[in-house]
């Protein structure tokens, strides 16, 4: 009887072993399965980054040379004040 337990804990023992380094085999592809992908994110972050910043600063560039209307409204009365003077002049 006590050489059936010891046998039997004896290959209990085995298997918890043999599935406790299944598992940490698998653990640890996970574990670097996850490092890739945290990876691949983060460099996908920073080009994300440098891209907005670039279309940003673009944008910004962009609408400091665009036609405001205040900038139409004085380019009307400029011209209209030229066209005073000279027929002004004409006269």
């Amino acid at each position: 009887m006590k050489k059936k337990i010891k046998k039997a804990c004896s290959k209990t023992k085995k298997k918890c072993s043999e599935k406790t380094k299944e598992l940490k085999h698998h653990v640890d592809t996970v574990d670097t399965q996850l490092d890739n992908k945290i990876t691949s994110l983060e460099k996908r972050f920073q080009e994300l980054e440098v891209n907005t910043v670039w279309k940003l600063k673009d944008c910004q560039d962009l609408l400091k040379t665009r036609v405001n209307e205040q900038f139409v409204w004085d380019a009307i009365k400029t011209i209209e004040e030229n066209s005073k003077k000279q027929t002004t002049l004409i006269c």
